[in-house]
């Protein structure tokens, strides 16, 4: 199973790069402009932009993790799109990755597993975040962190301990630091607790 594992991750990894291998050859689209142009203009204040109060952070307004990351790409990478550009390629194949770790959960087959973590890698949803790596730091690192706490939370459900709930839960709340996408899943876990406990 371990060969196989490695196995999939490699064709998943060569695949990804045969897609999006001519990523790192683009420059900058919109996105890079605004973000370079925001840590240009006004340094490490860029990091917290629109944050106010104390409580803007406790309830995550602003995706900081990811504009922090974005301040350090900008300093130290300026007017460079290849280091974003691979950045968001290795978070592609990861998140592909726990794609077909997951699938693989649900219906215990690798070949269909590996289909569905094809599809997840190349269909236009996931390129169109890919393609602009500076999107790909909010996007891709939050999809990644709810993917990761999905896995956590049917551990939990598999093995009733505590710890995998909680890692759930922070998992779920830091991925609102990069992008707000996994917020349904603080109503939506619990419900689905009521469906696939045993």
């Amino acid at each position: 199973m371990k060969n196989t594992t490695s196995l999939i991750f490699f064709i998943l990894t060569l695949i990804i790069i045969l897609v999006f291998g001519k990523l790192p050859l683009t420059f900058y689209q919109q996105d890079e402009w605004h973000g370079l142009g925001l840590v240009l203009g006004e340094g490490i204040d860029s990091i917290f932009n629109g944050v106010s109060s104390p409580l803007d952070f406790l309830f995550v307004k602003g995706r900081l993790l990811a504009s922090f990351i974005y301040f350090l790409f900008a300093n130290f990478f300026p007017l460079q799109n290849a280091p974003l550009a691979v950045l968001a390629i290795i978070l592609h194949i990861i998140a592909t990755f726990l794609v077909f770790v997951l699938i693989r959960k649900f219906v215990k087959n690798d070949l269909f597993s590996l289909l569905g973590a094809i599809f997840f890698a190349v269909n236009a949803i996931s390129h169109g975040a890919v393609t602009w790596p500076a999107i790909a730091i909010n996007a891709v690192t939050s999809t990644i962190l709810i993917l990761i706490s999905v896995w956590l939370f049917f551990k939990y459900l598999d093995t009733t301990r505590k710890k995998w709930l909680t890692l759930t839960g922070l998992l779920i709340y830091f991925s609102l630091w990069f992008k707000e996408t996994g917020f349904y899943l603080f109503l939506l876990l619990p419900l689905s607790t009521l469906l696939f406990q045993k």
